[in-house]
């Protein structure tokens, strides 16, 4: 299961949110095979047991945990799971995220809302625990998924989803200066299109053109 590689994540904690399936399920796996020990966070628990049950089977060691990431008791709980099974956390990566293509005329202020608390508010809020823990170690590595859209504008997610991916990166930079003195490093990645199941339940030519 563990990688051989000068790269070694043994004795790391990781947490991963929307961990069920996609970008998320593969970070998961990949960081178990790289040795860290790895929290499968989504709202899908039964697919978030698979991904665990698929990394322990794989000699690996994992444990789901069920959490709205968007909600702050919740990721909480998320946080005391983790440093309960494994000790601490050194690992964040804030993947949790979902996708409408809703027309800008046509987006809802409880869509709006939807879209920022689980693809930007849960950031906040993870990251804010995760601070807590990292910078009494002096130590810590968080990772933000982002977008291209947070540079121009998303291919087939609505406005809201352009806004929160752009609030994302920018979080991130602000998150990098103030991480630095504690050794938090804080950084973002901005995947272009992916086929991930998210997106092709997403981008349909009806979907776009609602």
């Amino acid at each position: 299961m563990i990688a051989e590689s000068r790269f070694s994540l043994m004795r790391r904690a990781a947490i991963v949110t929307g961990a069920a399936q996609g970008i998320g399920k593969s970070i998961a796996k990949l960081l178990a095979q790289y040795g860290a020990s790895v929290v499968a966070n989504d709202t899908n628990m039964k697919e978030a047991q698979a991904v665990s049950n698929e990394i322990r089977e794989r000699g690996g060691k994992s444990t789901p945990f069920k959490a709205d990431v968007s909600q702050y008791k919740q990721v909480r709980d998320l946080f005391k799971h983790a440093v309960a099974e494994f000790g601490t956390v050194d690992i964040l990566v804030n993947n949790a995220g979902i996708l409408y293509p809703t027309r800008f005329e046509n987006i809802t202020e409880s869509e709006w809302r939807e879209v920022i608390d689980i693809n930007l508010t849960s950031v906040f809020l993870c990251s804010k625990e995760a601070f807590l823990i990292m910078k009494q170690k002096r130590y810590g590595k968080i990772v933000n998924m982002s977008s291209t859209a947070a540079k121009t504008a998303s291919t087939f997610g609505g406005a809201h989803y352009t806004a929160s991916k752009s609030g994302v990166s920018g979080l991130t930079r602000h998150l990098a200066r103030e991480g630095a003195e504690y050794g938090i490093n804080v950084n973002a990645v901005c995947p272009g299109s992916i086929d991930t199941p998210m997106v092709r339940s997403r981008a349909t030519r009806d979907a776009i053109l609602s």
